[in-house]
């Protein structure tokens, strides 16, 4: 479309395209990576359609439609983590598919404390563990790396990172971690999940 038609006429139509039609398919083909069967791959697209008030927020009142397309990317990504981990498979498509939808994930940095949560996830199912399932994820890791190596330099760089003066001179105020800020934190956590969809939100943690 951006390529046809101007971009104040293409948006739109690109907007309920991806939002539409391309997150509830990346919903239906993740569970299908798991193996799940249809009716579970086409319960989850419908419930792709709306996951809570705040994605209508940051999609439509502030614009952010990148961050939440690249924010969707996690669903891929976590369904092929569980088809290695719990399922034990290592396909090369699943290589294609965990690389390709981790890189549009970092596409927006924010999204890597989404991917590090999933961590939790890996270090809880330890029994589980094997060499061929972490060569096969330390092959894709250092793929992604080198593919989002140059993001992440620039990152790193305006961060201050390298020189620590700058890195000093960056934080705002000097403010450190305390407790309220971690209440402030849970309670933020508490309001967005009564915003969810109680769908998504009940049958999830069920499922969990």
């Amino acid at each position: 479309l951006w390529f046809f038609l101007p971009i104040d006429q293409a948006y739109t139509p690109a907007l309920l395209w991806i939002f539409i039609i391309l997150v509830p398919l990346l919903a239906v083909g993740s569970l299908r990576i798991m193996g799940a069967n249809g009716t579970a791959a086409c319960c989850a697209g419908f419930l792709a359609l709306g996951v809570n008030q705040p994605y209508f927020l940051w999609l439509l009142h502030y614009g952010t439609s990148g961050a939440c397309l690249s924010s969707a990317c996690i669903l891929p990504v976590s369904a092929c983590l569980f088809r290695v981990m719990m399922l034990g498979r290592r396909e090369w498509w699943l290589a294609v598919i965990l690389i390709t939808s981790s890189c549009f994930c970092l596409m927006w940095p924010p999204a890597a404390v989404m991917i590090l949560a999933l961590a939790l996830a890996f270090l809880a199912n330890w029994r589980r563990w094997s060499w061929p399932k972490f060569r096969f994820l330390f092959l894709c890791a250092a793929v992604i790396l080198l593919l989002q190596m140059r993001r992440v330099l620039v990152i790193l760089i305006e961060m201050g990172v390298f020189n620590p003066r700058d890195l000093a001179m960056a934080t705002p105020g000097g403010h450190g971690f305390s407790t309220d800020m971690l209440f402030a934190g849970w309670q933020t956590l508490v309001d967005y999940l009564r915003m969810g969809h109680p769908l998504i939100l009940f049958p999830g943690i069920g499922g969990v």
